[in-house]
């Protein structure tokens, strides 16, 4: 998709369809996306789910539509009035410029895609996961229909096209992150090393072989601290693993952070403890913030190199875990140039300006496209 130089002032309505997916995996980098929108002759609003997470997604001079979450089992009911209602309010905002519906998630991608047949707008979908489109017939269809389909690495965006039937294009459009100053991996001196784990905490999402790992280091690095940042299903279970396996005392389960980034900033590790799932921003936190990552091989987070911003391991090998960790602990100047290397892929991969204006890009593309040029 080629930058375009033409009508880049010609204002447009853009609409973004969020859900509680995005409000709970990228909450961040979504409000940086906004707010880099006010200033590109852009009318955006968020339309997003009244209650949970998503009230908290977005702060200032953006408008936020509010509509109930479809759900069984009258899901096809209450999305069909929430589609009429937010028609009703996108068309009152409408003025001489097109229209656009950008769906943040193939969850969203339904609403999204009957306000855009509404409106007569063109349709964008984000992908986050690699297995979004191989278990949801309904996404991968309308993923056919959409006129952008956007993913945030390259990892995701080639399952994606192995996905569908038509040979598509998929923007890679990643996520944007703010770097700290200076890499957080060990760099007080005379403090106990933490390893830190953000996210979703799911029955059987590799937070199990993290523990079994961690038991095996702790015999040689005794002073080494855990913690587990997030909620979720796998809560009880993991405690209960946390328990049996004797380090209660040295895994810390903290529930969701108001304050994560400053966490991480105090933090030395951090471990992606499974290749699958979705996309999320905890990461991309990490990278920015200078930690030393451990991430299994094949994970959908693009530039972890083994040995250069990265600790690769098997996934599900708690043996070969125990030894990054081991490795990151004993080694730490190799550690801390790991974490500096990640800082500063971050700061040249992840800019929150090249997440914007490559957004930017895919709008005003769609609005040039269909037009013939005088030369």
């Amino acid at each position: 998709m080629a930058p375009s130089n033409n009508a880049e002032q010609e204002p447009m309505l853009l609409c973004l369809i969020g859900d509680e997916e995005v409000a709970d995996r990228v909450p961040t980098a979504l409000r940086y996306l906004l707010i880099g929108l006010i200033d590109e002759q852009i009318d955006a609003v968020l339309a997003a789910p009244s209650d949970g997470r998503c009230r908290t997604l977005i702060s200032g001079p953006i408008e936020v539509l509010a509509y109930s979450e479809p759900k069984w089992p009258l899901a096809g009911w209450s999305r069909k009035n929430a589609v009429r209602d937010l028609v009703a309010k996108l068309s009152a905002m409408r003025k001489d410029g097109p229209t656009f519906v950008h769906a943040l998630s193939p969850h969203s991608a339904k609403t999204a895609a009957a306000i855009a047949q509404e409106l007569d707008a063109d349709l964008l979908l984000t992908i986050g996961g690699r297995d979004d489109l191989a278990k949801d017939a309904t996404a991968r269809a309308l993923a056919e229909r959409a006129s952008v389909l956007i993913a945030p690495s390259q990892h995701i965006a080639e399952t994606v096209r192995a996905a569908i039937r038509s040979q598509r294009s998929v923007e890679v459009i990643r996520y944007g992150v703010t770097p700290g100053s200076t890499p957080a991996a060990f760099r007080g001196e005379g403090r106990s090393p933490s390893l830190v784990y953000a996210g979703p905490l799911a029955e059987r999402g590799g937070i199990e072989t993290l523990l079994v790992a961690f038991k095996r280091v702790s015999k040689d690095h005794p002073d080494l601290q855990v913690f587990l940042v997030g909620k979720g299903p796998g809560e009880r279970p993991l405690r209960h693993l946390s328990t049996s396996l004797g380090l209660s005392q040295r895994v810390t389960f903290t529930g969701r952070l108001d304050y994560l980034r400053a966490a991480m900033e105090s933090a030395d590790i951090y471990c992606l403890p499974e290749a699958g799932g979705s996309f999320r921003e905890e990461p991309l936190h990490a990278m920015a913030a200078g930690m030393a990552i451990i991430a299994p091989e094949e994970s959908v987070y693009d530039g972890l190199e083994a040995g250069r911003t990265a600790a690769v391991y098997e996934a599900g090998n708690a043996e070969q875990l125990a030894e990054r960790i081991r490795d990151l602990l004993e080694h730490r100047e190799a550690a801390k140039a790991m974490g500096a290397a990640c800082q500063a892929l971050a700061r040249s991969q992840n800019s929150v300006a090249k997440m914007v204006a490559g957004h930017v890009r895919a709008y005003r593309w769609l609005m040039n496209r269909d037009r013939t040029f005088a030369i």
